[in-house]
This record gives structure tokens, sequence and C-alpha cells, in this order.
């Protein structure tokens, strides 16, 4: 470190990785010098201390990363964190870096979208009480209001930014220059950070697409273009304001009357509402960009012919999967999509076909508004495509609004006030007397020029949900690919 002229280093005693199991009695069953009372469980990280103040000889500032809690029965809380914190700094540690959490708990540690910035607040508070030297903080920090207001109180000295600085790395100098509609949110998705740091893939940003793209100057076209954008949900979206900095003239149709695409909707449920803070973004950046947005036009082939442009991008995205089910195309059946947009109203008792994560959300979105909801799952166990720690706090509404659920179960036919399905045995079931059935087992692509585009000699890409349904992280990174491509 000190050769590659570092100013500090910084000393991981959290989130259960090795000092953080000597320092916590929940981990620490040593019966040597090294566990039993508080003195000797911190006597491992004081030796690592005193070794590193040794190596760097008083030249590189030393830190240390502690968790303010454990967050699990038996390990550290706040009081034993403060202690913890008290006795570093007579050790010799210059900063303190408070984190929360052990892995069994990581919705604490990279909070879900659920879970707003400072929810840590309190308990760095109560280490910076414990301690002279400087503190900082840290847990889903996204926008700078809450941030600078702790420094002012004097609860910390430094708030540290994570994912937000993945999605959007100038988001301090857009507060400087009081550009903050400018800023790039990170809506804690997980979907790319956190995901890929598991499966040894490279972090990705589902807000950004070019983190990990960096060195790829991304450089004005040679030959500026016409482009036109089929679907303004963010796939649409970010492919155009890309297209236009680079120079192209693009125009961005959207059949609604609304930007935003399925992800505009999966805002709706409980807890998701940062979801439209990308979405602004976007429509923020496309406005800066220049591109021309019509909305209330559903695109074909004629529009096409007369705009006559050069490229084509398709961004249609994905309806509502509807199986071959009979009875599943009965007016009365309503679509998940419908309930999250308002168009449609269920009744009091709601039967939901589909525990995935829109059925689960969807089932949330209900209950919380006073329904009684029941999910049926053809799977053995609801929401088992929502990542784990969204899944957390999802179950947590499902226990809270008393959703019940039906799994393993293969719906087979549907009725006005209920379904037929099979068990895993075989056995035919009948579940009947609700007032609303309510369809959401995914959604199926929506490409509606299949390959019309290319047979008029354009130069057509495909992103998203109009390939394949799948996650919002897809579209965003095809939208780059595409962009940098024209």
């Amino acid at each position: 470190a000190m050769k590659g002229c570092v100013d500090a280093v910084e000393i991981h005693m959290a989130h259960g990785y090795l000092v953080n199991t000597f320092i916590s009695p929940r981990t620490n069953k040593r019966v040597d010098e090294f566990g039993g009372s508080f003195e000797n469980r911190m006597r491992f990280p004081r030796l690592i201390v005193e070794e590193v103040k040794r190596r760097v000889g008083g030249k590189v500032a030393i830190l240390a990363r502690i968790n303010a809690s454990d967050d699990v029965l038996g390990g550290n809380d706040i009081h034993d964190s403060a202690a913890v914190a008290a006795y570093l700094e007579q050790c010799g540690v210059e900063c303190l870096h408070v984190s929360r959490a052990v892995h069994i708990k990581d919705e604490y540690m990279w909070a879900p979208t659920t879970i707003h910035a400072g929810f840590s607040a309190e308990l760095v508070t109560e280490i910076k009480k414990a301690v002279s030297i400087p503190v900082i903080t840290v847990g889903r920090y996204t926008e700078p209001q809450f941030a600078d207001l702790l420094v002012k109180q004097g609860r910390t000295d430094l708030v540290a930014f994570g994912r937000q600085s993945l999605s959007d790395p100038h988001m301090p100098k857009k507060v400087m220059e009081d550009k903050l509609e400018d800023m790039i949110p990170c809506i804690a998705c997980l979907q790319g950070c956190v995901a890929n740091m598991f499966k040894g893939e490279p972090i990705r940003c589902l807000t950004n697409p070019i983190l990990g793209h960096e060195s790829q100057e991304i450089l004005k076209a040679e030959k500026p273009k016409k482009v036109m954008v089929i679907g303004g949900g963010v796939g649409g979206m970010c492919s155009a304001f890309m297209c236009a900095e680079r120079g192209h003239e693009v125009s961005l149709y959207e059949k609604s009357g609304k930007l935003g695409g399925n992800m505009r909707m999966a805002a709706y449920p409980p807890g998701k509402g940062d979801i439209s803070n990308m979405i602004r973004s976007y429509i923020v950046k496309c406005e800066k960009a220049g591109v021309k947005i019509t909305m209330n036009q559903e695109v074909d082939l004629d529009i096409i012919k007369k705009e006559n442009p050069d490229a084509v991008i398709v961004a249609t995205g994905s309806k509502t999967l509807i199986l071959p089910i009979e009875g599943i195309e009965d007016p009365s059946i309503i679509h998940g999509i419908d309930i999250l947009e308002g168009t449609k109203v269920a009744g009091k008792k709601v039967l939901v076909v589909g525990g995935g994560m829109v059925g689960c959300e969807t089932a949330a979105f209900l209950g919380e508004r006073g329904h009684n909801v029941t999910v049926i799952e053809f799977r053995d166990t609801v929401g088992a495509d929502v990542i784990a720690e969204h899944r957390k706090y999802l179950m947590k509404d499902f226990e809270e609004f008393k959703i019940g659920e039906i799994t393993s179960a293969k719906v087979c036919k549907f009725f006005e006030d209920g379904v037929e399905y099979e068990s895993l045995d075989g056995a035919k079931h009948e579940v009947r007397g609700f007032d609303s059935v309510v369809l959401s087992m995914g959604f199926r692509s929506y490409n509606p020029f299949a390959e019309q585009l290319e047979d008029l000699g354009k130069e057509v890409y495909v992103l998203g949900d109009a390939i394949r349904a799948r996650r919002a992280i897809d579209a965003t990174r095809e939208a780059y690919e595409a962009a940098i491509q024209i």
C-alpha cells in the first residue's frame, strides 16, 4: 500500500469476516487467550493494528471498518460496538468506518429498495459519542440531503456512498453544481452489483449500463443517423438518450400516455417507489439530449416507412403471459398489470394466479389496500425468483397482510370466481368463491415487427423484453450495446 502511495489503509473488522469473528461472542468460541472476555476477543484486532502501525511508521492513516451491530442474536449490539470503537481508538486506529450486519442478515448490509438512506443513523450516532476520532457512516445513501444533515448535526464526520457511486460516480459534482436532476439514482435493485459479485462476474448496474466500460470512450458518431426508437420503457429511453448524446437525430415513440413501461408499474407495490426515481432521471436525460418524444402513438410499418429512419431500435417490451388454459381469456379475469396501473379494480376477496415476483408483489399491493388475498403458484414456494434481500421484506408483507398461499399447484382451468388445479399427486381440486381472479403468471415478449424491418433494409436492433421477458438490467445493457454500435 505504501509503495502505491496511498494515504490510508482500512482494516476490515466487520460483516462476519475473520477479524469480526474474533470480536463477536456469537462466533468466538475459543478458550485460549483469544477468547472469552472482551479484552481477549479484542486481542487479535489489537495485534493487527499494532503490527500495521509498526510497518507504516505513521506515514499512512489507519482506518477500521466495524459493525455498529451484528444484527443477530448473541452477536455484538450497539452497546458492545461502542466499546469496540473506543478500544480501537486506544489501540491507535485513526478513523472508524461504521457499517452493520453479518452475511446471514444481508438485508442490513446492502439494503434493498424498500429500505431508505439513514437506516443506520441512530447506530452510528452512538459510535460517534464513544470516540474522538473521525467516523464514517454508510448505508443506502443515494441523495445528499440526509447525509449532509447527519454531518451538520455532528452525528458523523463523513458519509460513504457505495452503490450510488456505481450508478453515478459524478453525483458529488452534480450536487456542487446544483444539478441533482441530472443524477442517475441507485434503486437498490441488487440485480447487477451484489448478484454478480457473488457469481464472480464483473459488476454491472441496472441504472448505469456504462459501469465496467469506463475505459471504452463513447465517441461521437462519425456520421450522424436518423434513429427511431419504438417503446418508451427504460430500455427504449436508455438507448434513445445515449444515441442522442452521440450526435444522432433520435425520435422515440410510446404508444401510451406515460413513459417507463412495465418498470413504471414495478414502482407501485409496497416499498418499491424509488424505482420512479430512475424513470424520471431517464426522462430528463432524454429531454436534455434532445430526443424527440411522441406519446400516445403506436408504431406500425407505415409510420416507419414515412419517417424513413436509418436505424430502428425495437424496445416494445412484453405483455401478460397467457398460457393455453381453459377459461384464461374470460373477460372477468383481471391482468395484474391492470391492477397496478389502476385501470381495473379487484373485489374484496382476490385469488392471484402466479406466485413469482410479479404475482407476489401484486398480492402485496392488494393486501396493503385491505383485500383478502390468496396466491396460487406452480412451484413449491412463492417468490422463488425474487432476490433474497427483497424477498425477506416481501414475505413480511405476506405475513402482515395475511396473504394465503397454495403451492405446487398446476392451474388447469379458470372460473370467474376461482380455478381448478392439479396437485403433485395428480388429484384435481377447485378453489372458488373469490370476487376477483388476477392473472400474474409472468410476461411474454412483444415484438410486432419480427423480420419485417430488415426486409425494409433498415439497421435494426431489438432489446430487452422484446427479445425475451427478463430483468430490466438486461434491457439497459442491450440499450447501451445498441447505442454504441449505431
